[in-house]
């Protein structure tokens, strides 16, 4: 299991693009990934240009619009994104069942997706916002996440 490393109190008032030359200075491109919905361009433009080439990955749910894949890919033009599409496992379907079981959905979309795009990571960058709910509302600008064993990143907490 990895040390937890020192994460810089001053990253707390950092910039959100100084908090992502931070991550690359410390795990380099290679032990870092950047985990974007493209609900927003915010996150993926800051890492873009922040640190040119780092990789970014959207989980492809197989619920995503059609207009959220040709976003993905105008900005993989225009910001010349190092950018992988993750989906779900080759054996699962799309169908229905966020209707019946969200948790199940959720394992097979997202989670197991997600656990692939961080194998071999040291550090994992995502869009998490402190005022996204009360649940995130104290969210670290970076501490290190147990249960993965890498540094988790949220630059726009």
């Amino acid at each position: 299991m990895l040390t937890p490393p020192h994460i810089p109190a001053e990253l707390e008032t950092a910039h959100p693009a100084d908090v992502v030359r931070w991550a690359a200075e410390q795990y380099g491109t290679d032990g870092l990934v950047v985990t974007a919905s493209f609900e927003d361009a915010v996150l993926v433009h800051v890492a873009a240009t922040a640190v040119p080439g780092v990789e970014i990955v959207l989980l492809d749910t197989q619920y995503l619009f059609a207009e959220t894949h040709w976003f993905a890919e105008e900005l993989r033009k225009r910001l010349d994104l190092n950018l992988r599409v993750e989906h779900p496992a080759a054996d699962v379907l799309p169908d229905n069942l966020w209707q019946t079981d969200t948790n199940a959905c959720c394992e097979v979309r997202k989670v197991r997706p997600l656990a692939r795009a961080l194998e071999g990571k040291q550090a994992w960058i995502t869009g998490v916002r402190r005022a996204d709910g009360p649940t995130r509302a104290d969210a670290p600008i970076a501490a290190f996440d147990i249960g993965r064993g890498l540094v988790k990143v949220n630059p726009l907490a």
